[in-house]
């Protein structure tokens, strides 16, 4: 499960620039909750408060299976408030999640969005361009349901079932809460 201070459950991490596709990954982000539940990992909902944020990030593109780089119209030409455009930028963070995913050699999808198309090797940083090489996935406001229900059938194939992973990992925590409530019950109520 995707939370600021538990340990990481492997899952889906969704990158996204939110000037150029904010709206497209939440929707797609609520979408895919509703399929595989809490192992979606989105920075707006999944970093507490008071949490730094680039240490939750990293443990969480640490962790993931697969990364879906979300890439609108504006994705790689968007710039900062000097001009500068961002993916040439060191601290930009979706030239960072980008380039920790391709290196990690984890699935990646780039998932286009409102008529977006993937962007050539030379417009993108060195340690980007082999996410050109990738099979991209189009999501279109027209056929939503059908985009997104191909491409939860993907995940699927590489997450598994979401309901046995998080039986995978919660049940040995209620068998161990099984049998410490039998010790204390039997310590404390025997006669």
């Amino acid at each position: 499960v995707w939370n600021a201070t538990a340990t990481f459950v492997a899952g889906i991490f969704i990158s996204y620039r939110r000037a150029d596709s904010d709206g497209w990954a939440g929707r797609l982000r609520d979408a895919l909750r509703v399929r595989f539940g809490d192992i979606v990992f989105q920075d707006v909902d999944n970093i507490a408060d008071g949490e730094i944020f680039s240490d939750v990030i990293d443990r969480a593109l640490q962790a993931c299976d697969v990364a879906l780089i979300i890439i609108g119209p504006t994705w790689a030409s968007a710039s900062d408030e000097h001009g500068r455009r961002r993916l040439d930028l060191e601290d930009d963070w979706v030239r960072t999640e980008t380039g920790m995913v391709l290196n990690r050699k984890i699935r990646v999808i780039p998932v286009l969005v409102g008529g977006a198309r993937l962007p050539r090797p030379d417009e993108l940083p060195e340690e980007l361009r082999s996410l050109t090489k990738r099979q991209a996935r189009e999501i279109r406001s027209a056929s939503w349901d059908s985009d997104v229900a191909l491409l939860a059938s993907h995940l699927q194939q590489i997450v598994g079932s979401p309901r046995r992973k998080v039986w995978l990992y919660a049940a040995p925590a209620a068998i161990a809460a099984g049998v410490l409530g039998v010790f204390l019950g039997a310590r404390f109520f025997a006669p």
